[in-house]
Parts: structure tokens; C-alpha cells; sequence
């Protein structure tokens, strides 16, 4: 049988080779992104959970508490690395009844937390990353479990194992060649690095690229974070030596994730995006990657976002598969949490209305 207790410090070795070899894993189970990013930065209290067989740390469990609202307009929320996927993660060894023995195991644990904190709702993500999902095995979605509400989307994949850059070259619609190429004629040049160094320069397209669609900005604690991590490259595509644009890419054990991006309004019309984008896919191959996300597709219903229609054709046009994005939302008060829905749909309204 099973034992789940809370993760602690000396946990970290197994729980990071956990991280990097389990079928149920990817970069947003390691220890440093659970560490950095949803605990320092997103200010998420740590309800990690380690799994144990016979005194042996044979899975993992990244989640972790958040407030969401004010006053009366608040509740508490267990997000299982919400943003780019978490969930539980075992030791491939562990097959057959005793994964399913260990995921129910976790289950039971997750919600005597949650009614200890008094939380109100669990939101789940599966990372799409995660080799069972790239063989599109149905256990990749086993942690979303009996009771779940399952809300799951789609992810655009590309394989790249065994395929060569003129592979991907001829994969990509002609569109996308054709801004390559224009690009390129205008002497858009693209450089690589990785650290905190490029922080500056990313940051500042950063913020001219959320002036213009009007977004709020991630705040700069974020991206210090996501660029002190290894995993993390980043592309700038220079023009007469001044930066244009610029691509973050994350790899992270022989899986890479197209992870942020920003530009100057004169990238757009050059064709700089589709270069970077050209030559990240190219340093991919040559570092052997296996499969490399593009991002979310919105649902095909959905007619109302052009912004997100227009994303999506810009990331269809580099080829790729669409695999499941797996997610699931437990609420142990649907009342509580429809109203809550209700006013702070009503809060937001009043704040634009107030801003306008």
C-alpha cells in the first residue's frame, strides 16, 4: 500500500528524478519551476504531496493554495500547476493496480488538504508534454479523476524524433516559408542565448508588445525567474543590429515548449516571428528534441476571439498534430461556486465600465 505525506526539502533529488523520467511529467513538475515560479513568484502556498512505496519516493504531486478575489468575493483554490500542467506523476516501474492503487492513494490525500484549507474548488492541467500524452495513451488522463469536471482542450504538436530540418522545412505551410524567406531578404538576423542576461531586451519587447494589444503585462519577478532557469533559450531577431523581436523557448528532458514571445510592430510586417520560429525549430532538431508544443487552440465553437483564431493560424502554419490538453475542475460547492462566478463577472464589467 501507498503512503502520501507532504513533500519536504529533502525530498528534492528523487522528487527531480521523478520530474525528468516519469511518462506522467514534464518541466512544470521539477522541483525548480515548482520552486521558483509557482511558489515565489505566484505566491502559491506549497501543498505538494510525495507518494511512497515501501519507503521508496515512487511518484509526485505539484499543487499548491491560492486566493482568489477579496472579502466576500473570495475563495480558496487548489491549483495543480494550473498554467502548464501538473498532476500526479509516478515512477514508470509502478504499473497496473498499484499505479491505479497509487493515483487514488494521492486522491484521497488531495482532498482531506482541501477540506483542511477549506478550499472550495481543485483546478487540474495535464501537461500535454508528457510522453503518455504524445502516444496518446488514455492513461495520460488518469488524474482526472471521479468527480471531475472535465474541461479539456487541445495542443498543437509537433514531432520532431528522426525527422530531419528539411523535414520540417517542407512540413511548414507555404505562408510560413514565404515569411521566412521575406525576412531573411530584409537582413532580419537571429541570435541565440539563455540566462538572466537577455532579461533586459526581452522585457522591454515584452512590455511594447502589451502596449499595443492592450493586455497587462507579466510583472518582471516572472520572466527573472523563467530566465535564471537552464531550460530556457531565448531568440532575438535583430534588424541592423537593434532587436525586433525575440522567441523563449523551453527544453526540458527531450521536450521543448514554445513559451513566450514579443515584438516591435515592424517584426510583424517583415516576417521576423516566422524566422524565429524557423530557426528554434532548427536548433530543436540538431539538439535531437522528440516533440516540441506550440501552444493552445481555441475551441473550433469559438468564434468570438479573433486575436486567438489569428494565434492559432500563426502556430498551424509550422505543421504539428493536435494531441489533448487534458484539465478538470473539482468543486466540492457547485452554489458557492456559481456565485462567485456570477459577481466577480459583475466586478470585472464595473471596472471596465469604469475605465472606459
Amino acid at each position: 500500500m501507498s503512503e502520501v505525506r507532504a513533500v519536504r526539502d529533502d525530498d528534492r533529488a528523487a522528487w527531480d528524478e521523478i520530474a525528468s523520467t516519469s511518462d506522467d511529467a514534464w518541466l512544470s513538475h521539477s522541483w525548480r519551476w515548482n520552486e521558483q515560479v509557482e511558489e515565489r513568484v505566484r505566491e502559491g502556498a506549497r501543498r505538494s504531496l510525495v507518494i511512497l512505496r515501501d519507503g521508496r519516493l515512487v511518484g509526485i504531486v505539484p499543487q499548491h493554495l491560492h486566493t482568489e478575489g477579496k472579502g466576500p468575493v473570495s475563495r480558496r483554490v487548489l491549483h495543480a500547476n494550473y498554467w502548464i500542467g501538473g498532476g500526479v506523476a509516478l515512477a514508470n516501474t509502478i504499473t497496473g493496480a498499484d499505479r491505479t492503487e497509487c493515483f487514488e492513494a494521492a486522491m484521497r490525500a488531495t482532498h482531506a488538504q482541501a477540506r483542511r484549507d477549506g478550499v472550495a474548488k481543485i483546478l487540474l492541467t495535464l501537461p500535454a508534454l508528457s510522453r503518455r500524452n504524445l502516444r496518446c495513451d488514455d492513461e495520460a488522463k488518469r488524474a482526472i479523476g471521479p468527480g471531475f469536471i472535465e474541461r479539456s482542450g487541445r495542443a498543437l504538436v509537433l514531432r520532431l524524433f528522426d525527422r530531419t530540418e528539411q523535414d520540417i522545412w517542407n512540413g511548414m505551410e507555404g505562408r510560413s516559408r514565404t515569411k521566412v524567406n521575406k525576412a531573411d531578404r530584409a537582413g532580419v538576423r537571429v541570435t541565440q542565448t539563455s540566462g538572466i542576461a537577455a532579461f533586459d531586451t526581452f522585457y522591454a519587447l515584452h512590455l511594447a508588445t502589451y502596449r499595443r494589444t492592450h493586455a497587462s503585462a507579466h510583472t518582471p519577478a516572472y520572466f527573472e525567474a523563467v530566465l535564471s532557469d537552464p531550460a530556457f533559450h531565448v531568440f532575438f531577431a535583430e534588424l541592423d543590429g537593434r532587436p525586433i523581436a525575440a522567441a523563449i523557448a523551453a527544453l526540458y528532458a527531450g521536450r521543448a515548449l514554445y513559451f513566450a514571445s514579443a515584438s516591435l510592430d515592424e517584426a510583424l510586417h517583415l516576417g521576423a516571428n516566422n524566422l524565429l520560429q524557423w530557426h528554434v525549430l532548427r536548433w530543436l532538431v540538431r539538439e535531437r528534441v522528440e516533440a516540441y508544443e506550440l501552444g493552445l487552440l481555441p475551441d473550433p465553437s469559438d468564434r468570438g476571439n479573433q486575436k486567438e483564431r489569428s494565434i492559432a493560424g500563426f502556430l498551424r502554419s509550422f505543421g504539428g498534430d493536435e494531441l489533448p490538453l487534458y484539465r478538470g475542475d473539482y468543486v466540492y460547492d457547485r452554489a458557492r461556486d456559481v456565485m462567485f462566478s456570477v459577481a466577480r463577472g459583475i466586478l470585472t464589467r464595473a471596472r471596465r465600465r469604469g475605465s472606459n
